[in-house]
């Protein structure tokens, strides 16, 4: 039980963590592209900008309502704090990685420059993929939980 407790914890500090990239990813692609002009207007003004930063905005709250879900599970000491911590774990360190390899595109070539905040946030965020357990082993993870609660 202690152990599944302190990975429980570790998977809830990587969630965390990865909500704080997204967040990150999200603040420094919109800001580049208020001010990054392409064809004498802003980047922000184009809608495959608007979708990709649409998509950051709305996975960044889903990713902080599934933290929060987990965190107050952990805090009431309640069973379902190990799939609650699962499910933000995979979704929100998904998101990051996803999100981060889209401010990488929205950047352009300054994205993938030496000292790039998000050059950093994409390999950070391909960490938050694979540590407390890798996504690909918490799907059938989350999968198999599911399972014993529809069986029941």
């Amino acid at each position: 039980m202690v152990l599944t407790g302190t990975l429980d914890l570790g998977r809830y500090s990587v969630a965390a963590g990865s909500l704080g990239i997204l967040q990150a990813c999200l603040e420094a692609s919109a800001s580049y592209a208020a001010r990054r002009e392409v064809g004498g207007r802003p980047l922000a003004e184009l809608p495959l900008i608007q979708a990709k930063l649409s998509d950051m905005v709305t996975d960044a709250r889903a990713a902080r309502l599934l933290v929060a879900q987990a965190g107050r599970l952990k805090d009431a000491g309640e069973s379902a704090t190990i799939m609650a911590t699962w499910v933000a774990k995979y979704f929100a360190s998904t998101a990051a990685a996803r999100h981060a390899s889209e401010a990488v595109q929205i950047h352009g070539a300054n994205g993938c420059a030496p000292g790039s905040p998000v050059a950093r946030f994409y390999r950070d965020a391909k960490v938050m993929e694979i540590i407390e357990g890798s996504n690909e082993v918490q799907r059938i993870t989350i999968a198999g939980q599911a399972e014993r609660e529809t069986t029941r």
